[in-house]
């Protein structure tokens, strides 16, 4: 066997040990690290990033029409639904999280008042 066809033969032998490694790896990550991921992640991510919840909370609740005839709790539900909204579209842990836990992170913050992670800060309307 020349050094050209060892070469040559190396291209597949890699791809299929990539391959190989990738399919472990993906494994590893997925009934490893996310399986041990504790059930109130959800709430543990709105803590981390209150702040940032704040914000944007506030910036919609701000932008709300006075005039609207719409009744204040459905004005307060949309208001945390553009919140989560743009909160989850900047941060993508849809990537990270499984459907699951992407649901209970969604259902975490737009539960707004019921949630036990919201601490003081937070302006109401």
């Amino acid at each position: 066997m020349t050094s050209r066809e060892f070469s040559v033969q190396m291209i597949p032998d890699s791809a299929v040990g990539a391959w190989i490694f990738g399919s472990i790896l993906s494994l590893f990550v997925e009934f490893i690290l996310l399986w041990r991921l504790s059930p109130t992640v959800s709430e543990d991510i709105c803590v981390s990033f209150r702040h940032e919840l704040n914000d944007l909370y506030n910036e919609y609740s701000l932008s709300r029409d006075k005039s609207s005839t719409m009744p204040p709790p459905k004005e307060e539900r949309i208001v945390w639904e553009y919140t989560t909204r743009d909160f989850l579209s900047k941060t993508r842990f849809d990537s990270v999280l499984g459907a699951n836990r992407f649901s209970a992170l969604m259902q975490c913050i737009q539960s707004g008042d019921a949630s036990s992670w919201r601490k003081n800060g937070m302006r109401t309307a």
